[in-house]
């Protein structure tokens, strides 16, 4: 049964948290297939993910060596307009070094570095 039709059989209303924790559930289990699944029926109900949701999705595609979707996420969630964190940009690299796509990790590795650089420039100015 569809995890959608069992929340609704306990008059429980999903939402971006419920959402995640099933992404969350189905990347530990090895089942990405199933992670993207949901995020298809969030979409379907107008339910705008959130970096929790991204970061979980990117680790489930970890999980099963899709570096392609992965990276393809995370492009989708900075389109969304989300400032992707270190977790995001850590499972993002272990999706490329899991399928020795060494040149993105790099990538990413150097982009993680340079908005955590900025982000901490940021902050220093707004403290002084």
């Amino acid at each position: 049964q569809h995890p959608r039709q069992r929340m609704q059989q306990k008059s429980t209303t999903p939402n971006v948290v419920t959402y995640s924790i099933l992404v969350n559930l189905c990347g530990k289990n090895s089942q990405w297939s199933r992670a993207l699944a949901q995020l298809e029926d969030m979409r379907q109900h107008a339910i705008r993910p959130n970096l929790v949701t991204y970061s979980a999705l990117v680790d489930a595609l970890q999980r099963g060596r899709e570096w392609k979707v992965a990276l393809g996420l995370l492009n989708e969630a900075r389109s969304d307009g989300l400032v992707i964190d270190q977790v995001t940009y850590g499972a993002a690299v272990a999706a490329c070094e899991s399928g020795s796509h060494w040149r993105g990790a790099l990538a990413l590795l150097e982009e993680a570095s340079s908005s955590s650089s900025s982000a901490s420039s940021a902050s220093s100015s707004a403290a002084a």
